[in-house]
């Protein structure tokens, strides 16, 4: 499984600021599914002003701000079985 989560730097969202979140979001889904995986298996996500991972009162601390995270959840096929 995959969540994608889009990012911006601002500080107060607007609907152009969440619209570029999913935006950045939706593109490294795109890219994922170029890649092979499964659509099925990616799930998309945004947020904006929230998660700040740097100074967002600098310019370089906003870059790093605007972002896309990924997360992967391995299941084991055989815990799949399992729970059948």
């Amino acid at each position: 499984m995959v969540t994608i989560r889009g990012r911006t730097s601002t500080n107060a969202p607007t609907a152009q600021d969440e619209a570029l979140a999913l935006a950045r979001a939706t593109a490294a889904r795109a890219y994922l599914v170029r890649q092979g995986v499964s659509p099925l298996k990616i799930m998309v996500n945004y947020a904006s002003a929230s998660d700040f991972i740097a100074d967002n009162a600098t310019a370089a601390g906003r870059l790093e701000n605007q972002r896309v995270e990924i997360d992967l959840v391995h299941v084991p096929s055989n815990l799949k079985e399992s729970q059948q």
